[in-house]
């Protein structure tokens, strides 16, 4: 992964997204989108199948990559977790990555699931949602009750969950599974065999249980296993943002002796490039739909990924937070051109966003801090 919270063809998302990013980050002055016009010959729309390709290739996943396939619906669940966090970010857990694995065991009864979550990452906790079926004759009785169990298929004795259901209508129940499911990561059981018994806890029971586990095949009411999870993506985030700072105080410092003993011997190239729009941040939002990415993507359908654009121009300001190759290399610009080019002007700050998508086993996953979509800051490098 790689990136966390997304395999294979995550690391692929990812690539794709900073051609977009870094294609409008020029090393040098970048016209506004009214100005560019295409050059003869030269093809605008550009082929995402392709450039994915090319990526494929590189990175020896020939036989990997999305697949061409039906765009599905996402579990009701899921997309009511991405919208509280999305809408409320005071909401979100203590897991930032979070996954619906489906039933793959259709008898009756019996549940199946692959779950499969990178060793990297922490179990905070996890549940099995079962949409409860209550037949039409049971809503004529008044305080009908059930006891429902959840067994490993197994190791019968002791029941995993368990709990007294009292309904009027058809509707979700849940069942903690952290301890099951943290359990089976250490013993590397990955794919339990799961059964649920229903018993009817009224005093004159009638034969046919008159409640049952909804097994519509739509993914609206299918009985699902939800994991929570955390990479501890913070912890090394904070670091790395400590060690960029001291990075950035050394370059300061070399920027400051930089302007006091440069010795100018072309005052007009200087006037020159003072003249064309200084590297900064700008607009541009991305639709998943252009970029072939709504077959996977539930949600959001796009997102302002914002870009940099513009010049690094000398002298170049503290804004751009350059680094000491990049005034090196802006110094020998300044004095010989046909050298070195200028610095290029790219995101040196990158944001996350919340991301609900499918990955390449048929899972729908949240990831709440999906790292690297929006430029924060641009500088020259």
């Amino acid at each position: 992964m790689p990136v966390s919270g997304l395999s294979g063809v995550g690391c692929v998302w990812v690539l794709s997204l900073c051609v977009l990013l870094l294609s409008s980050g020029r090393c040098g002055p970048v016209p506004p989108p009214e100005e560019r016009r295409s050059a003869p010959g030269v093809v605008d729309e550009v082929d995402m199948q392709e450039v994915l390709g090319q990526f494929l290739q590189v990175l020896n996943w020939t036989d990997q990559g999305p697949q061409p396939r039906p765009r599905s619906e996402p579990p009701e669940y899921m997309l009511e977790l991405y919208n509280r966090f999305n809408n409320d970010r005071s909401a979100a857990s203590s897991a930032n990555i979070i996954r619906s694995f489906r039933n793959e065991d259709h008898t009756s009864h019996r549940l199946l699931f692959n779950i499969s979550v990178p060793q990297q990452e922490r179990v905070v906790s996890a549940e099995l949602r079962l949409h409860m079926l209550l037949k039409t004759d049971s809503h004529q009785r008044i305080g009908a009750g059930w006891k429902v169990s959840v067994f490993d298929a197994r190791c019968q004795r002791d029941p995993l969950a368990s709990k007294h259901v009292h309904r009027r209508e058809s509707g979700w129940e849940v069942f903690d599974m952290t301890h099951a499911v943290q359990h089976w990561r250490k013993a590397n059981a990955l794919t339990p065999r799961l059964e649920v018994h229903i018993e009817n806890m009224q005093a004159f029971r009638n034969t046919n249980v008159d409640l049952d586990i909804d097994r519509n095949p739509d993914r609206k009411h299918e009985p699902a296993l939800i994991v929570f999870s955390d990479d501890s993506s913070e912890i090394h985030q904070l670091q790395r943002k400590m060690n960029e700072e001291d990075q950035e105080d050394r370059d300061e410092m070399l920027l400051t002796q930089t302007r006091s003993n440069l010795i100018y011997d072309d005052g007009s190239r200087v006037r020159r490039s003072a003249k064309t729009e200084d590297c900064r941040k700008a607009e541009m939002y991305v639709d998943f739909k252009d970029i072939g990415w709504d077959s996977f993507v539930f949600a959001p359908t796009g997102y302002q990924a914002f870009t940099c654009r513009g010049a690094c121009n000398y002298p170049l300001a503290r804004e751009v937070t350059p680094t000491k190759h990049a005034i090196v290399q802006t110094l020998l610009n300044l004095k010989s051109p046909q050298r070195a080019t200028q610095a290029c002007c790219v995101p040196t700050e990158l944001k996350p966003i919340s991301l609900l998508y499918e990955n390449e086993n048929g899972v729908v996953v949240l990831n709440n801090k999906y790292e690297g979509m929006v430029v924060k800051e641009c500088g020259c490098r």
